[in-house]
C-alpha cells in the first residue's frame, strides 16, 4: 500500500515575486500580465513539483490579517491568494496487509 505525506500552504500570484517575471518574459514573450495574474503562480507550483509534490487542490482564499484563510464569497474582495494542497510518496513504506 502506498503511504503519502502532505503539504498545505498559501500560494500569492504576483509579479513581483523573485523570479516570476523573467518566467513570464520566457514563457510568454510579450505578454504583459496584470499583476496578480493566476499564471504567475506557475515558478511556485514548478518548483514544488520538482522536490516531487503532487498539486492535489487549490482554491483561491482571503489571508486575513493574523493569517487566517477566509473563503471568498459573493461579498469578498478579489484575492491573489492561494491555499494550496500537495501530497507526495513516502519512499521505502509500505503499510502491513
Amino acid at each position: 500500500m502506498e503511504t503519502w505525506e502532505y503539504f498545505s500552504t498559501h500560494l500569492d500570484a504576483d509579479i513581483r515575486n523573485e523570479g516570476v517575471r523573467d518566467y513570464v518574459t520566457e514563457k510568454w514573450p510579450g505578454w504583459k500580465p496584470p499583476q496578480f495574474a493566476p499564471q504567475l503562480l506557475m515558478p511556485e507550483l514548478n518548483k514544488l513539483g520538482a522536490e516531487g509534490w503532487e498539486l492535489v487542490s487549490i482554491q483561491p482564499v482571503v489571508v486575513r490579517p493574523g493569517g487566517d484563510h477566509a473563503f471568498p464569497g459573493e461579498n469578498t474582495a478579489l484575492s491573489n491568494a492561494y491555499f494550496a494542497v500537495f501530497k507526495r510518496r513516502l519512499e521505502g513504506l509500505m503499510a502491513d496487509l
